[in-house]
This record gives C-alpha cells, sequence and structure tokens, in this order.
C-alpha cells in the first residue's frame, strides 16, 4: 500500500503544472512543494489539505484481512 506521500508526489507530478502554477491554484507554497518532492522537507498539514483537496485526494481506512487483531 502507498504512503500518503507517495501518493501525493506521484499525484503532483503526474499533473503536469508548474511549481508556480500548482501554488496558483491550490494556495500550497510553490517552496515547499518543491522541497517535498525534492526529498529535503515535508509538508504541513496545512499544505497537505490544501493540495488534497484541490487534486480531490481523500484518505479511506485500509481494509483489515483476517488475523489481524482489532485495538
Amino acid at each position: 500500500m502507498k504512503t500518503v506521500s507517495e501518493t501525493l508526489k506521484e499525484t503532483i507530478l503526474a499533473c503536469g503544472l508548474s511549481q508556480f502554477e500548482l501554488q496558483r491554484r491550490s494556495g500550497a507554497n510553490r517552496l515547499s512543494i518543491g522541497r517535498f518532492l525534492a526529498g529535503t522537507s515535508g509538508l504541513s498539514m496545512t499544505q497537505i489539505d490544501m493540495l488534497a483537496r484541490y487534486f480531490e485526494l481523500e484518505l479511506q481506512p485500509a481494509r483489515r484481512g483476517r488475523g489481524r487483531k482489532e485495538i
């Protein structure tokens, strides 16, 4: 299963927008986006929310297989 970061990176790269244009459309800071894509920094929850909202991404609970204990 992909992490949230992996999914977000793939989505950003696949959209084909410049970091400047992505900032303009989503409101997320382009410098933060660049650092995130370069792997030198993470994103704040606010930045993640902005990008997820723009790309219409949402988190969903993972389906648990049999044999895993519920906590």
